[in-house]
């Protein structure tokens, strides 16, 4: 938590989220809480890069490769044309929908939201 509440915050994730998140991800990939928290410290980051509409230092990714990879998928980056849905829900939308995506289509999804590395 103390790594990605900041980050969390800015992104409108709730505490509460937050913890459910790192517990879960915990739980099922046996990797530390911190390692977890930063990971989800990075992601924030990028979706918030993507709200601004600024290419990442890292990668060419931009606004319209993570729609398209979300839309793949039947999730929505954003609610209008000009308003972006809140993080929360596209996560929660993406876990929903996870196990029933194929491999292509989690790896298109993985990388747009968590990149390469």
């Amino acid at each position: 938590m103390q790594r990605s509440s900041n980050s969390a915050g800015q992104a409108e994730i709730s505490l509460t989220e937050l913890a459910s998140y790192i517990t879960v991800l915990s739980s099922v990939t046996r990797k530390s809480s911190e390692s977890i928290g930063e990971s989800f410290k990075t992601m924030f980051a990028r979706m918030q890069n993507i709200k601004l509409g600024k290419l990442f230092e890292d990668d060419a990714t931009d606004l319209n490769d993570v729609e398209k990879a979300l839309h793949l998928v039947n999730i929505e980056l954003r609610d209008s044309e000009t308003s972006f849905r809140p993080l929360g829900d596209v996560i929660d939308d993406v876990a929903a929908r996870w196990n029933t995506l194929n491999d292509i289509e989690q790896s298109a999804v993985a990388n747009a939201i968590a990149g390469m590395f």
